[in-house]
């Protein structure tokens, strides 16, 4: 069923330290408990090197670089995910050692968390950042701490990178968001020009069901229509040697096609249709549906396969939903749950994936609301409060106003943390009657 993630290759990744001196091998506490090691021989640029092994995270090879190599600042600032202290953070990074993981599970989920694992080892005692050497993404201390914090496979999200890069001469605008990292496992990446500031703050979802999508193999980089949401979400996927050869320079000038985004990259572009496609090439066009999504309700399609391993985070993070409430509670975020039901006279196990409120989470459920009327479940009502088996469960979200927290992406809990108390302020005050002044002193 999961295929598509079957890959036989290693994971590679660094870490970054503050300052221009390395740590020492003696001074890695992690590298001792529960890890055997040897040393091997440290080639020309080395300070040393060693095989380490892990009961269960395998076997890494782990070299510190003689010569610092910070990250360019460029990719630290387009970097989506990271707080604004851990892209401070990012930047002081220097003195480097690096990781290579073997691929002991040969499924790219596993092998690449184990590659955290080994990472979030080497941070101490100095670490900066960590990145993983084939996507380009960016972990902080507190990512790996949080991916680490649970059993569950990574999601696809953790395969990828997605850089938000500015335009110059409208400050805060995106004029180009793309990924990094798909084209290595065999799919390819995606560019989206000049998206909404409501698409790229809610992005996750759509390019997660274009990268699967992808990765399963049901998109190529020139596929003439693609269901990226609901309504109006459907996009046109266009080689980016063809969009710079086709499209009207004012378009061509919004992306850069330098080396490191050429080879197989598309384009998210309007869709072509009516009866002259055939015969006439269409000029590529930006979808204007990612330039103009705003605050209005969209609904992202994803295939069985993608649904099945998102619904196994979401029910293997269970335990991360309900800390994240608690940490939350006094601000009174709202949680929902998507819990699955089969519909009127199914067939194929075809299901509905109904949104609930949740007012508690128990052992094995969770009180909660139903959110909306559903379309074919006749026997649920909006509305309607009970105890739902957690087993049908196929997401779960948070909302807040760092943004949603999700099994797959907990960067707006630690931006909430950053900025607690500004928020605790502001939500107290929103939510007093306006009869009621706010108290004095």
């Amino acid at each position: 069923m999961f295929s598509f993630l079957q890959r036989d290759l290693p994971a590679v990744g660094r870490v970054l330290y503050r300052g221009g001196i390395p740590p020492s091998l003696d001074s890695l506490a992690a590298l001792r408990d529960g890890v055997t090691q040897r040393q091997t021989k440290a080639v020309e640029g080395q300070l040393w090197a060693v095989e380490a092994t892990h009961p269960r995270w395998g076997t890494a090879g782990i070299v510190c670089e003689r010569q610092p190599a910070p990250l360019p600042e460029v990719i630290v600032d387009v970097s989506l995910g990271l707080t604004d202290a851990e892209k401070a953070s990012a930047k002081l990074g220097q003195s480097t050692i690096a990781v290579r993981v073997k691929s002991r599970q040969k499924q790219v989920l596993k092998d690449r968390k184990a590659l955290l694992f080994w990472l979030r080892a080497l941070m101490e005692p100095d670490g900066a950042i960590a990145i993983d050497g084939t996507s380009t993404l960016l972990w902080s201390r507190a990512m790996l701490d949080d991916e680490l914090a649970h059993d569950a496979d990574l999601d696809v999200e953790a395969l990828f990178a997605m850089h938000a890069v500015q335009d110059p001469d409208n400050p805060g605008r995106v004029r180009w968001l793309h990924t990094h990292g798909l084209e290595e496992l065999g799919a390819f990446d995606m560019d989206v020009l000049e998206p909404s500031s409501m698409f790229v703050a809610n992005c996750s979802d759509p390019m997660r069901a274009a990268a699967f999508a992808a990765l399963e193999g049901a998109i190529q980089p020139d596929t003439a229509s693609f269901p990226l949401a609901f309504p109006g979400g459907d996009v046109r996927f266009v080689p980016v040697d063809r969009f710079h050869a086709e499209a009207g320079e004012v378009h061509q000038r919004l992306r850069d096609p330098d080396e490191a985004h050429s080879g197989r990259r598309a384009v998210l572009c309007d869709p072509v249709g009516g009866i002259l496609t055939r015969w006439l090439r269409s000029k590529p066009v930006p979808s204007r549906f990612a330039a103009s999504v705003s605050d209005g309700p969209i609904v992202t399609p994803f295939s069985t396969v993608a649904t099945a391993l998102m619904a196994e985070r979401a029910r293997k993070t269970l335990d991360v939903f309900r800390r994240l409430g608690e940490e939350f509670a006094e601000l009174n975020l709202p949680r929902i749950v998507k819990l699955a039901y089969d519909v009127d006279n199914a067939t194929a196990g075809e299901r509905e994936h109904l949104w609930f409120e949740v007012h508690r989470v128990l052992n094995g459920a969770v009180d909660a609301t139903l959110a909306s009327e559903p379309f074919h479940v006749s026997a649920l009502k909006a509305g309607q409060r009970g105890e739902y088996d957690i087993e049908r469960m196929s997401d779960w979200t948070i909302l807040s106003p760092e943004g949603q927290m999700s099994p797959r992406n907990y960067s707006a809990a630690r931006r909430l943390r950053e900025n607690y108390e500004m928020w605790k302020s502001r939500l107290r005050d929103s939510a007093r009657p306006a009869s009621d002044p706010a108290p004095r002193g």
